[in-house]
């Protein structure tokens, strides 16, 4: 059974044979790399999550704000960068 709360520590329990987890690969990607984790039912498709960026609509939007999103856009691709190496379909 998974509860809500740290992804780290369910990780972890994980790894010291809690039991099966269902965990983010930015979480999971180095415990499976190394051999700690294993993925199983690696034909069953979970729904994705999306990540969206909330602003206001005015029409000055900060140079901040603009380098965010666009950072946002180039490091969170599709696939991440995390997942490389862990899937080998």
């Amino acid at each position: 059974m998974q509860l809500p709360g740290n992804g780290d520590a369910i990780c972890a329990a994980a790894e010291n044979g809690a039991g099966v987890t269902r965990l983010p690969t930015f979480i999971a990607a180095d415990p499976v790399r190394s051999g700690r984790l294993e993925i199983i039912l690696s034909d069953y498709d979970c729904t994705a999550l999306g990540i969206y960026v909330l602003y206001s609509s005015s029409r000055h939007q900060t140079a901040k704000l603009r380098a965010l999103i666009d950072f946002l856009v180039e490091e969170i691709s599709d696939p991440p960068g995390w997942d490389e190496g862990i899937f080998t379909r």
